[in-house]
């Protein structure tokens, strides 16, 4: 999936089940499904807003793209 963050920047991210899917060197690239934004985005499609809560307080992310695997 493709997101914005409130301070603009634009990262592609792979939502993956477990910690031990994460693939070597993208870790910066990848989010769990059960972490505070993963469980945050689930159910939502590109265009939708989201907030979600971090040791920071409450942030925003914009949902840009969806792509499912094949």
């Amino acid at each position: 999936m493709t997101l914005r963050f409130s301070d603009g920047e634009v990262v592609t991210m792979h939502v993956i089940s477990i910690v031990e899917e994460t693939p070597v060197g993208h870790e910066a690239e990848t989010l769990t499904a059960r972490s505070p934004l993963g469980q945050a985005l689930a159910g939502h499609e590109a265009g939708d807003t989201v907030t979600y809560s971090t040791p920071q307080g409450q942030q925003e992310v914009e949902l840009i793209a969806v792509k499912l695997p094949s």
